[in-house]
């Protein structure tokens, strides 16, 4: 019966989705009956075996330069203190 009942579905995830919307608990199913029907899927088609990695792939370490970092800080630095002391340039609060 039960290669009958769900053998003619194409995969295990259509079998097990009729077998949801057919017995679930949520739309009047029998709780005993739905997972009966699973167990029964799951012999009719068993799960497919994880795919087992056997090595890490390798890791691309990549080491960001600092040096543009550094001249942008210099030049925010170098244009406050050019602010401060070049004659006749005011800034905001002095105006």
């Amino acid at each position: 019966m039960t290669e009958q009942r769900w053998g003619h579905y194409r995969d295990r995830t259509d079998a097990r989705r009729a077998a949801a919307r057919a017995l679930h608990p949520d739309v009047g199913g029998d709780p005993a009956a739905f997972t009966a029907a699973f167990a029964d899927i799951d012999r009719v088609f068993p799960p497919r075996r994880a795919r087992t990695v056997t090595a890490d792939p390798p890791m691309l370490v990549q080491r960001h330069s600092r040096t543009l970092a550094s001249v942008l800080r210099w030049a925010r630095r170098a244009a406050r203190t050019a602010s401060r002391t070049i004659p006749g340039t005011r800034r905001y609060i002095e105006v």
